[in-house]
């Protein structure tokens, strides 16, 4: 899976608010990240294959997430 660098000015309070989390919020949705981070997708259980790739998915989804909010 391929990114490109997002740039997102800093927020800066009400002065920015409304286009901060606007391109935050598209930014994590564009990548599959935005319902790890609104804790919508959970882990799943271990015990099988399926369970397995859903956790690797569900991990790599975490870690892009956590770098997006840098």
């Amino acid at each position: 899976m391929e990114y490109e660098t997002v740039r997102i000015n800093k927020l800066k309070g009400l002065e920015n608010w409304a286009s901060w989390k606007f391109q935050v919020r598209l930014t994590l949705k564009s990548c599959g990240a935005w319902e790890i981070v609104t804790g919508e997708s959970i882990l799943p259980v271990p015990g099988d294959d399926t369970a397995n790739q859903a956790s690797t998915v569900s991990i790599k989804l975490d870690s892009t997430a956590q770098l997006l909010q840098c």
